[in-house]
């Protein structure tokens, strides 16, 4: 009985760990803050995901961008959906996060990322952009030739 308690614990160390380092981790911030200071959270976490991005350190960067996602979404619950200050800062932070799992070519999360962020902006150019490079990578959009320049490419 012990051992089994044992082998338990050794598997969800493992488990809490892994979700530390995906940035999957539950959030467990349940504070109840002003707008104001939900917004400063959410620009730090952001600005220091930019700062470890510049650094190389991608994995790090992606788990700040996810953190401001987070502020971000406890902020939508106080002022809504329909605030253009916060959701240019979700689509940059989005966009950040799609170049982060690009660099780290987890293709998947870089797509979904950048369709979060295509889902807020779609008529914006970069995100558009990115939303297709995304998803060239993991094999959505493939390059196709038009039969016309196939035949002259021979």
């Amino acid at each position: 009985m012990e051992k089994e308690l044992e082998v338990q614990a050794k598997i969800e160390a493992e488990i809490r760990a892994k979700e530390q380092e995906d940035g999957t981790a539950a959030d467990h911030d349940f504070r109840k803050m002003k707008k104001e200071d939900r917004m400063r959270l959410m620009q730090k976490n952001k600005e220091e995901g930019n700062e470890l991005f510049t650094d190389g350190n991608y994995k790090s960067a992606a788990i700040r961008y996810v953190k401001a996602v987070n502020h971000g979404n406890k902020l939508k619950d106080i002022v809504g959906n329909g605030n253009d200050e916060v959701n240019k800062l979700f689509v940059s932070c989005y966009l950040n996060l799609s170049q982060c799992y690009l660099k780290l070519e987890k293709y998947t999360k870089a797509y979904a990322s950048a369709k979060d962020a295509h889902d807020l902006e779609p008529e914006n150019i970069k995100v558009v952009f990115r939303r297709r490079a995304t998803g060239r990578r993991r094999g959505r959009f493939p390059w196709r030739r038009r039969p016309e320049a196939a035949g002259r490419a021979a």
